[in-house]
């Protein structure tokens, strides 16, 4: 017969260790949950960087290029939420618009300690019986969360280990993982795939119901169509050609292509792939300005509609589309290259062509094309 398990006795450790290539700023926390009888029941891995550690790379600017040096998924982490500096991306907290989800987080995510969960595992026979969240639990309110309780813990729900190809298996391991911290406080930053915890009792998030946390816009988009599959490279250009040639050929002769679909089938140019992406979503994305000025050329107001357009697995608008990849471009170059030499000249068109389509003001100097492209090579695109 088992040994009942009484979670009164067991104990929680935690202990640290200095990061190995930046002693001053990080160090690992890892943790067990142990019980008198049953031995090893939890444990638990994070990355802690203490308020000083935030402060040095505040100074330094190189926030984005250590975590990319640790690992895949901190690089993931780092900047999906937080610039080269530590400070959060202002569209994902308050009054940062639809993508800061519930926007119950604002600026205190770029200060105070922060603790990166990397791992929580339950030995098997122990699962489903309170062993995780003793010992979550027990983390959170331990000094690894900083002085004061102004740090803030972070996490990423993901089944670890899982090989399977079954992509409805993955969903519901996922759900259940997230489902698990949300039930321990933890709250989406933003719609991102980051989950954040305040130890602060008073914080909106911590008032937030669980019901009300929002999901990805990835999740959501698969719920809203159940039946979309993953589809090969061939299927893809098979079901939706254009947007295939739109992605592979920016050279003018593409014009001819968006012409001839359009005299077959004139809902061509706006129909939605199998990931809710319009031709014009997938112009933006890939920098294609011949694509964008012939799809304006044939149906200037249905473009314009289709500019507003944020249905997609993605939940991202044109221009957010295409200002993420200047992002992400510019902090790859500063990043890991150490230099950016500006926006490229077809980025900035194909900004000018969005916003002067979509209505939207451009600033003084800036009414030309050619002037927008000169005055904004290292200015505020891909804001």
């Amino acid at each position: 017969m088992s040994t009942s398990l009484n979670l009164s006795e067991c104990t929680a450790a935690f202990h640290t260790t200095k990061h190995d290539e930046h002693p001053d700023r990080m160090q690992y926390v890892t943790g067990t949950l142990k019980h008198p009888a049953l031995g090893e029941l939890a444990t638990v891995r994070c990355l802690q960087i203490p308020a000083s550690g935030r402060t040095w790379f505040t100074r330094v600017g190189d926030f984005l290029e250590i975590m990319d040096e640790d690992s895949q998924e901190l690089h993931e982490f780092s900047v999906t939420l937080f610039d080269r500096n530590s400070n959060v991306r202002p569209w994902l907290v308050e009054g940062g618009g639809a993508r800061s989800g519930s926007g119950c987080w604002g600026a205190e995510l770029s200060s105070g300690d922060m603790l990166y969960i990397e791992d929580l595992n339950v030995k098997e026979q122990f699962r489903r019986r309170g062993a995780g969240s003793y010992l979550l639990q027990k983390l959170l309110a331990s000094p690894r969360m900083g002085n004061k309780g102004k740090g803030h813990a972070f996490c990423w729900p993901t089944p670890i280990g899982y090989r399977g190809d079954d992509k409805a298996e993955w969903a519901r391991q996922q759900a259940a993982i997230t489902a698990f911290y949300r039930k321990n406080g933890f709250r989406r930053v933003g719609r991102t795939s980051f989950l954040a915890y305040s130890p602060d009792p008073s914080h909106p998030s911590r008032r937030l119901d669980a019901a009300s946390d929002p999901e990805t816009p990835s999740t959501e988009f698969d719920t809203i169509n159940p039946g979309a599959a993953a589809l090969s490279a061939d299927e893809a250009k098979a079901l939706y050609p254009l947007h295939c040639a739109i992605a592979s050929n920016k050279t003018p002769s593409i014009t001819q292509v968006i012409r001839a679909a359009y005299g077959t089938d004139a809902g061509s140019i706006r129909k939605h792939n199998d990931s809710g992406l319009t031709p014009v979503h997938v112009a933006t994305a890939s920098e294609n300005v011949h694509t964008l000025r012939a799809l304006l050329a044939l149906d200037p107001s249905g473009i314009a509609e289709d500019l507003k357009d944020a249905g997609n697995r993605d939940a991202l608008t044109p221009l957010e589309a295409l200002r993420a990849v200047m992002r992400a471009t510019r902090e790859f170059s500063e990043t890991l290259l150490g230099a950016w030499d500006g926006y490229t000249d077809e980025e900035l068109r194909c900004e000018y062509i969005v916003m002067k389509a979509m209505g939207m003001p451009l600033g003084p100097g800036e009414e030309t094309e050619e002037a927008y492209v000169r005055k904004r090579k290292f200015g505020r695109g891909g804001v």
